[in-house]
């Protein structure tokens, strides 16, 4: 074997043994809610996607039809809505 492809097989071994030798990378921690809102802390950021994916589902309508206009009578209805 001549000298320079002695030299490129040693570098190539020792660049690959830096790696094999590097420290894992930990993953990705998922943390699992019922409600997203729980897991965050602080503001919620409205630029990421995760955030107006909460925002959008918070203020999403419960019932086209049947909107509560804040009356005792209709307050049966709403909670029945809000619980489903």
């Amino acid at each position: 074997m001549s000298s320079s492809k002695l030299t490129d097989f040693n570098q190539c071994f020792e660049e690959k043994t830096k790696i094999a030798m590097a420290e894992p990378v930990a993953p990705e921690v998922i943390t699992f809610a019922l409600m997203p809102t729980l897991v965050t802390e602080g503001l919620l950021d409205y630029s990421m996607r995760a955030g107006q994916a909460i925002y959008a589902a918070a203020v999403q309508l419960l019932n086209e039809d049947d909107l509560f206009d804040c009356n005792p009578t209709g307050l049966h209805q709403f909670l029945t809505l809000l619980t489903d």
